[in-house]
């Protein structure tokens, strides 16, 4: 129950309550301090919340904290291990706030903090001394505009004590520069002497130790427009008995005094109480301008009464109407500006009820608010229209009631300022805002209006609504909190800048209603907006654009087509790795067998398929540590570290019967079935023999490697390819598989017949069989039509016999038939192609398949003919024979092979070859 009673007490209490322990170092020194115990309008206060902030050090919730000026750390390290209670204010520039905080110690090592933001206290109390100030200054120059000094001396001697007294600061001088704008003398200053120091002397009674002085080089520009600030380590003084010494600066000031645009003098201060003075540096500028002004213009008496007069006249033009009445109204004294806005003269007004210049359905509303005034509030400021030489006029009336020892009131003094204008104006915001909100409401742009101090979502058109999927009424119970994935110290931090202008574009990670995380561009800027100043946001989905720049910095390190490293990362990566403790360093290189031959003839789309695969393999084989990147077009690499030979070993062949397992390559599911692929790849290796190899040196010892173990397995790599593009030809066209296979047995056959020995007869049959290899190449809309092929088909058509030969002719065990492959198509007269040969001159094998091909193109399925019979095919083959066809083998053919054989198309499509023996 007391545990419950003690967190309730501390959950309303009006102001911030914490309490910490010390953190001490090794050398028992107070170093940091954490968080026990905060309550609820702590977190208010400092934005800090407990679920984070308990448990915690405050050098871990806020990192910036010694880099303050203030020492909370040691302040508070006094309190905790003493009896002193300390009470101070004090501003946080890690929070941006200020705070009155009452600190006292319940226990060795701990302190509790009792705090009370202030800092729009600080704020009003900053404006209000800026007032005081700047009125203070006016005061001073209008002193300075009525003393006559006897001099120059005397003239900046008391601008230098003004000037001493406004900023606060410790020392001050004043250079003065003659026509060559050189420096000719100097003034001292000591504010804390209680007496103004006064001393002529050249440049040199004022020196820094500091032979290249920062400041002394920037007096020199004489266009230099601003306020030049330096930190020389000392400087010489006279101190109060003429003695020259030494002191040292915290900060130094020079203010450049500009007369006709030419630099005459330089104000120098010294040593500010706060680091920097209070009083705005602007305007001291502003004010020793104008002294210096002032000071020129008291050589001519004339001009300055003039220029007082003048002045003068301007002050009786104010507008400000002074009067004093009694509780019925009845006037009972007014000033001059008072008659001449009413345009009476005084003896007119007093006697008459100013209720009379109201309209009459305003005065006793008016007279209420008067009678209103009490002891408390004594004082009211009133905004309404009056009757002037029948015109109404508005005025802003600022009334102070007097009341006699029963808190009657006895009367009143009025300060009246005609604000007809400025009603008039504020008549124009309010259109304008309006105006402002129809616009926004209008815009199909998504907005947002924010108050920068709670974050509150003020107000979102329609295009927020719609983008976010929050209602209105939803909208204006948010916070950024709400639909920002940032951390609140970042959305603090944000909101600030932007409000302060130092950040006008942000790209930040919100949240929709539904989840949906969205980055956004967002372009802000404060606007006033109903009389208070907010954030309006502009926002955009930058989503698809971040993506896309996101996607930009992957590619830079990956392989775009196999998602694994690229040559860039990994010499990245080699560079970061090449160190003592990660040797033995290696590199793994492997080549894929017949890549050329698989994008020549398959096409990229089956080759790019492939270095997926290949890819998704070697992946699987290595481990997490292992990296491994696509470093050329069939090339990849594996970077190792602490390996030795026998690992690398026993790596390389488990990706070799990893990457030599058969699989199958998905085309176009919609019209083509899974073609099995059969491939292999050589690998190599090098180990780095010291800290100077470079990766490039590396990848060289690897690829000799690969080039050697190419050599012996050119042979089964080249003919693993060929068997992938036929059988994907095969799978492009079943019609194209059967014919084939029929040829390469009609072949054999005829090959037989002619009694030549197996090795001829196989190498007739597999020519056959591989005759049209080379229509891989051929689109499969023109080898599945099912119409004649036009001119344009047609030329595509018959580059397949030269497509063909060039696969064949890149292995070793298919070379010899390339020739008899490119000319299978060539006639017996010469008209046929690729290169016109004539009889003898055409390979016999080659017109073997000539026969054959013809034939089984006759009396097989088409789709743009009907089949023949086999007599009718043996009698266009007879017909031909002596110009399309050999007629020796026509006859062959037809009179022994077919008498022997019986070749026919079965029902499921595939040769039937029976004899008739």
């Amino acid at each position: 129950m007391d545990m419950l009673r003690h967190n309730s007490v501390l959950t309303n209490l009006p102001f911030g309550y914490a309490l910490h322990k010390m953190v001490l170092n090794d050398a028992g020194e107070a170093c940091d301090y954490e968080y026990i115990e905060i309550n609820d309008m702590f977190e208010k206060q400092t934005g800090l919340l407990s679920d984070i902030v308990i448990g915690k050090t405050v050098t871990e919730v806020i990192p910036t904290i010694k880099d303050e000026e203030f020492d909370w750390i040691g302040t508070y390290a006094t309190v905790a291990f003493s009896e002193k209670t300390l009470e101070f204010e004090e501003f946080s520039s890690s929070l941006d706030k200020w705070y009155s905080v009452t600190a006292y110690s319940p226990q060795k090592g701990y302190f509790i903090t009792l705090t009370r933001e202030i800092t729009e206290e600080k704020k009003q109390a900053i404006k209000q001394l800026e007032t005081e100030q700047l009125l203070k200054q006016q005061q001073y120059l209008m002193d300075i505009y009525k003393t006559n000094f006897a001099n120059i001396q005397e003239f900046v001697a008391h601008s230098l004590g003004i000037i001493m007294e406004l900023s606060s600061c410790e020392y001050a001088d004043i250079w003065f520069l003659n026509e060559e704008t050189e420096l000719c003398q100097s003034m001292q200053c000591v504010n804390s002497y209680d007496k103004l120091e006064r001393k002529i002397d050249n440049i040199h009674a004022y020196q820094t130790t500091n032979k290249e002085s920062k400041y002394e080089l920037a007096l020199l520009d004489t266009n230099y427009p601003s306020t030049v600030l330096a930190q020389p380590s000392q400087i010489e003084i006279l101190s109060k008995d003429l003695a020259r010494q030494y002191v040292s600066l915290d900060t130094f000031v020079s203010i450049p005094i500009m007369f006709e645009g030419t630099l005459v003098a330089v104000l120098n201060l010294a040593n500010f109480p706060n680091q920097y003075p209070s009083m705005n540096l602007n305007h001291l500028v502003l004010f020793m301008q104008r002294a210096w002004m002032g000071r020129q213009q008291k050589f001519a008496e004339k001009q300055m009464n003039l220029k007082l007069q003048k002045l003068g006249e301007i002050s009786n033009k104010i507008g400000v109407l002074i009067a004093e009445f009694l509780p019925d109204t009845t006037i009972t004294y007014v000033n001059d500006a008072f008659c001449v806005y009413f345009g009476k003269k005084a003896e007119e007004l007093v006697g008459e009820q100013f209720l009379t210049f109201m309209p009459l359905d305003e005065r006793e509303t008016i007279k209420q608010r008067y009678m209103q005034l009490t002891t408390e509030s004594p004082t009211t400021t009133q905004t309404y229209p009056v009757f002037k030489k029948d015109a109404i006029r508005w005025m802003e009336w600022q009334d102070s009631a007097v009341f006699d020892g029963e808190g009657r009131i006895t009367s009143w003094y009025s300060i009246g300022f005609d604000v007809t204008e400025k009603k008039m104006i504020q008549d124009e915001k309010d259109k304008q805002l309006q105006q402002l909100n129809e616009i926004i409401y209008g815009l199909t742009a998504t907005i947002l209006i924010i108050d920068p101090t709670t974050a509150k979502i003020i107000d979102a058109n329609n295009a927020a609504v719609e983008f976010y999927g929050y209602s209105k009424e939803e909208f204006l119970k948010l916070t950024i909190e709400d639909i920002s994935t940032n951390e609140p110290e970042i959305i603090s931090e944000h909101l600030r800048k932007l409000y302060a202008q130092k950040q006008k574009k942000l790209l930040v990670p919100h949240r929709l209603k539904d989840g949906t995380i969205k980055v956004v561009e967002l372009y802000a800027s404060p606007i006033v907006y109903e009389d208070e100043e907010y954030i309006c946001s502009i926002i955009f989905d930058a989503t698809d654009r971040e993506e896309a720049k996101g996607e930009m910095i992957r590619l830079a390190f990956y392989d775009y087509l196999t998602g694994v490293y690229n040559r860039r990362y990994l010499e990245n990566e080699y560079k970061k790795l090449n160190k003592i403790t990660n040797y033995p360093l290696a590199i793994i290189r492997g080549d894929i067998n017949g890549m050329r031959l698989i994008n020549d003839f398959m096409g990229y789309h089956v080759g790019d398929k492939l270095l997926v695969e290949v890819a998704k393999r070697i992946h699987n084989c290595i481990n997490s540590e292992h990296i491994l990147a696509r470093i050329g077009g069939d090339e990849f690499a594996i970077l190792l570290t602490h390996c030795s030979k026998e690992d690398i070993k026993q790596l390389i062949k488990r990706l070799e019967q990893m990457t030599s397992e058969e699989f199958f390559l998905e085309y176009e599911p919609q019209i083509y079935m899974d073609v099995p692929i059969s491939t292999s790849i050589s690998f190599g290796y090098a180990m780095q023999k010291n800290a100077g190899v470079e990766l490039g040196e590396l990848l060289t010892e690897a690829e000799t490697y690969v080039n050697r173990r190419k050599f012996f397995d050119n042979k089964s790599m080249k003919s693993t390819a060929i068997k992938a593009i036929l059988n994907a030809l095969f799978e492009k066209s079943m019609r194209e598989e059967r014919h084939s296979k029929r040829v390469g047995l009609i072949c054999e056959a005829i090959a037989k017949e002619l009694e030549w020995d197996d090795g001829l007869v196989n190498k007739v049959r597999v020519a056959g069989t591989l005759h049209d290899i080379g229509k891989i190449g051929v689109s499969d809309n023109v080898l599945n039509k099912t119409a004649r092929l036009n001119k344009e088909e047609w030329k595509e058509m018959v580059l397949h016999v030269e497509k063909g030969a060039r696969i064949l002719e890149s292995t070793v065990e298919y070379k010899v038939i390339a020739d008899i492959v490119r000319y299978h198509h060539e006639r017996y007269d010469g008209t046929g192609y690729p290169s016109q040969l004539k009889g003898e001159e055409i390979p016999i094998e080659s017109r073997m398949i000539a026969v054959a091909d013809a034939y089984d193109a006759m009396i097989g399925r088409s789709f743009y003919q009907i089949p023949k019979t086999e007599q009718e095919a043996v009698a266009e083959l007879k017909q031909c024979a002596g110009t399309h066809f050999d007629p020796h083998i026509v006859e062959v053919f037809t009179e022994r092979v077919l008498k022997k054989n019986k070749f026919h198309v079965s029902d499921i499509g595939l040769v039937c070859a029976e004899s008739t023996k």
